[in-house]
């Protein structure tokens, strides 16, 4: 296989191996990274790879190959990929291939195929165990099926909702050698339907009858940021996100309120849509993140607008659901939308909210025995550029981040939103700062998280890259205390045992910093962020308020207790207000 496998067109690709030909077709396909690590049933793709410009990245463990290849995709925009062995190579990414399902990331996943003399048959199935998990999942019988297969499985994964497919590749298909033709993949134009048309014309109408009209934009605007100013400016109208959305339009925009509405999201983004008939939501799905497990009650009526077909309207109802692309369906708007004076003095409520959250932010105590997760992120915004990059996890520092950190640029705010994958952020922090090697990657995880992936700083290590690290460390799964203490008024499994990251760190070969109350917080960050090595950042934290996404989860839990339960729930809590009832109970360890 030559070193430049191509770029496209109609010509002959060569005769070539399997494990060549499905290389070159991701190359085509705009892929320049795979992570994975080698087996023997991955050798001959593995050889591919080394002999073509995609780089391979060497994980230390399969779940991070699959979230590396997520975080990617979701930082860049583009195509990713993976590459896994059978059995437990792909049983091991799951996890993270059902992350990038969750959260609508471009993914293709290589497994490879047993047979051939390699390994025994008749163990895990590969397509029956990830067809729940990927939006296709297929098997190559045939070298000379490869470019076709190929452009099918990049085309799936990145029209319509992106997400992953699995390409299963046997290890005689990547051996055999084969003439290869094909176009290779090209990414299409979105295009609106005759229907689609016919519809927004309809919503154009009724945007025009409304007094008020608010827009909701989830991650599908990623790529259409200058049609949602437009329209936003164009309407007056207060633009939210969903936490995925969130940069779609910078928070410093005069219209821009952040996450929310509803009682999840900011009180900003609730007070501006207070006035509101009309939401229009383009991009988003209204998942049970986004939503505070379905709490959400909109203000006015709702025209839901995504490219998937069966998304809009599935879980708010609406009175216009639409299969259209974000892009495509705002410049039709745009054309046919008359433009809207501020009658309901939107921008002003923006503005003063603004201010309001600010004075609060700085009106907020000192702490001298821990650190505060608001200051944190107050600061960390305060000490990055709009385009650097936070990477969070999935735990209770990850709410706190959502509320405090606000975002100013589109794909600067990563996280498993619907999957909330612990554990994700490490190696997806490392992902993102090898994606963009010149732009500041901060990964925010809870101590838990830290534990389950905190070995894939070697592969920032063997990448010779350089992100900050910040471990939430309070020594408990803390999230997850705080609501079993609210719905079952005690704790149960939560606390870990005592770690020093400063030895771990060390081991790793990682620098490490202490952080330990909020007036070392600004000196703290600096020295990270000015590291030319991998750093690990023990945050002393403490969590003394419930968040909003806490109470609407312990809300809706409650409601689905039996009475007697929640009788039960009241009872014990009053007994643990007068200190008669035991924070814990269970075995003592002998």
């Amino acid at each position: 296989m030559s070193r430049e496998p191509g770029t496209g067109g109609t010509s002959p690709w060569g005769h070539m191996s399997g494990a060549a030909g499905v290389v070159a077709s991701l190359w085509r396909a705009g892929v320049r990274r795979v992570f994975g690590i080698p087996a023997i049933e991955t050798t001959h793709l593995f050889d591919a790879f080394a002999s073509s410009p995609i780089e391979i990245v060497l994980t230390t463990h399969e779940h991070a190959a699959a979230i590396m290849a997520d975080a990617h995709a979701r930082a860049t925009g583009s195509l990713a990929a993976c590459l896994l062995a059978p059995g437990p190579g792909l049983t091991n990414a799951l996890t993270g291939i059902a992350g990038a399902r969750c959260d609508s990331s471009p993914l293709v996943a290589l497994v490879a195929g047993r047979g051939g003399g390699l390994g025994p048959e008749g163990q895990v199935d590969s397509l029956d165990v990830a067809r729940p998990v990927c939006k296709r999942a297929f098997r190559l019988e045939e070298p000379e099926e490869v470019p076709p297969a190929m452009a099918r499985a990049c085309r799936l994964a990145v029209e319509g909702e992106p997400g992953p497919v699995l390409v299963e590749v046997p290890v005689d298909v990547q051996r055999r050698r084969a003439r290869m033709e094909g176009t290779g993949f090209r990414p299409g134009p979105r295009v609106l339907s005759a229907e689609a048309a016919e519809q927004l014309d309809l919503a154009a109408r009724k945007i025009d009858a409304a007094r008020q009209v608010g827009i909701y934009a989830g991650q599908g605007c990623f790529g259409a940021e200058e049609e949602l100013r437009n329209l936003a400016e164009l309407l007056n109208a207060p633009v939210a996100s969903s936490i995925s959305g969130l940069g779609c339009l910078p928070f410093i925009h005069p219209l821009s309120v952040g996450f929310g509405p509803g009682r999840v999201g900011s009180p900003l983004a609730e007070s501006a849509f207070e006035a509101c008939d009309l939401i229009l939501a383009m991009g988003c799905r209204f998942s049970e993140a986004a939503t505070g497990a379905y709490t959400l009650r909109l203000p006015g009526e709702l025209i839901h607008i995504d490219v998937q077909p069966g998304t809009a309207g599935r879980f708010m109802p609406a009175s216009l659901a639409i299969t259209a692309p974000a892009r495509q369906a705002m410049r039709l708007l745009i054309d046919r939308t008359a433009e809207k004076k501020d009658s309901s003095g939107v921008r002003e409520i923006i503005r003063q909210g603004k201010r309001e959250l600010r004075r609060r932010q700085l009106a907020r105590p000192a702490w001298r025995d821990a650190v505060d997760p608001v200051k944190f992120f107050v600061e960390l915004r305060e000490l990055l550029s709009s385009e650097d990059v936070v990477v969070l996890d999935s735990g209770h520092h990850a709410v706190f981040g959502v509320a405090s950190y606000r975002v100013q640029a589109p794909r600067t705010l990563i996280a498993p939103v619907d999957s909330r994958t612990v554990g994700f952020g490490v190696p997806a922090a490392v992902a993102v700062k090898l994606a963009m090697p010149e732009t500041r990657v901060v990964g925010c995880v809870g101590d838990s998280g830290f534990l389950r992936t905190g070995l894939e700083l070697l592969s920032a290590r063997r990448c010779n890259v350089a992100p900050v690290i910040v471990v939430f460390a309070d020594g408990k799964m803390d999230f997850t205390r705080a609501f079993q203490e609210r719905v079952i008024g005690r704790e149960t499994c939560v606390d870990l045992v005592p770690v020093d990251y400063e030895s771990l760190a060390r081991s790793l070969g990682v620098e490490y910093l202490c952080i330990r109350c909020d007036a070392a917080l600004v000196d703290g960050l600096k020295a990270a962020l000015t590291a030319e090595a991998p750093v690990v950042v023990e945050l002393r934290v403490a969590y003394r308020e419930a968040t909003a996404y806490l109470r609407a989860t312990q809300q809706a839990e409650i409601k689905n207790l039996p009475r007697a339960s929640v009788l039960r729930l009241g009872s014990r809590l009053v007994l643990r207000k007068l200190g008669l009832w035991p924070r814990k109970r269970g075995r003592r360890p002998s």
